[in-house]
């Protein structure tokens, strides 16, 4: 969708999260892994894209990213 293209990868990567959590709640469970595992896909991504292991480290520490599962 355009308001997902205007986000950053790490953004999207918390809107799948918490999509992936309400839908859960609901009850649907395949579509929560499907959201949750393109969270996770997008947090490897921008893991991926950092140029040090340095950066790498500091990204997958934070608490947001940890959250997702980075």
């Amino acid at each position: 969708a355009d308001g997902e293209r205007a986000l950053g990868p790490e953004i999207q990567a918390q809107v799948h999260y918490w999509r992936g959590k309400a839908l859960a709640l609901r009850g649907d469970r395949a579509d929560a892994e499907s959201e949750a595992a393109m969270a996770r896909t997008l947090v490897e991504k921008v893991r991926a894209s950092l140029p040090d292991e340095k950066s790498r480290l500091g990204f997958v520490s934070r608490p947001d990213i940890r959250l997702i599962g980075g």
